[in-house]
C-alpha cells in the first residue's frame, strides 16, 4: 500500500452492518395513536393572574386577594414572596399571582406588586 486515498477502506453508508449514525439525534418515537377522541393538549404547569390586595398580614406574610377575573371572590391566606417589601403590600395594590396548580386556588403565591 502506498498510503493513497484509494487504498484506505471506505466507510459504508446506509443500513449495512458497519453503518453508524455519527452525530445524529436519536429517532423520535412514533406518535401515540390511541382509540380515544380527545385531542392531546399541553397545559402550562403554572398560571399567572392579576389580583388586587384586600388585606396583608405582616406576621404570617400572607395576603387576602381578589382576582381580576373574579373580583367578588376573595382568596385568603395567599403566601407572599419575602422579596416584596411589606410597605408595598397595601390594600388596593395590584399584584401578580402565580398559581402552581391552576385547579387549586390554595396553591398560589404573590410574586410581584405593581
Amino acid at each position: 500500500m502506498d498510503g493513497s486515498l484509494s487504498s484506505r477502506p471506505r466507510r459504508r453508508h446506509g443500513n449495512g452492518p458497519t453503518a453508524r449514525a455519527v452525530g445524529h439525534a436519536p429517532a423520535r418515537p412514533a406518535p401515540h395513536r390511541g382509540d380515544h377522541t380527545a385531542r392531546h393538549t399541553r397545559e402550562t404547569p403554572l398560571a399567572r393572574e392579576h389580583a388586587t390586595i384586600v388585606a396583608f398580614d405582616a406576621t404570617r406574610y400572607t395576603a387576602t386577594i381578589t382576582l381580576a377575573r373574579s373580583p367578588d371572590v376573595a382568596l385568603p391566606n395567599v403566601p407572599v414572596s419575602r422579596a416584596i417589601p411589606a410597605a408595598l403590600l397595601v390594600p388596593g395594590a395590584t399584584a401578580a399571582v402565580l398559581f402552581f396548580d391552576r385547579y387549586d386556588p390554595a396553591d398560589a403565591m404573590i410574586v410581584g406588586v405593581h
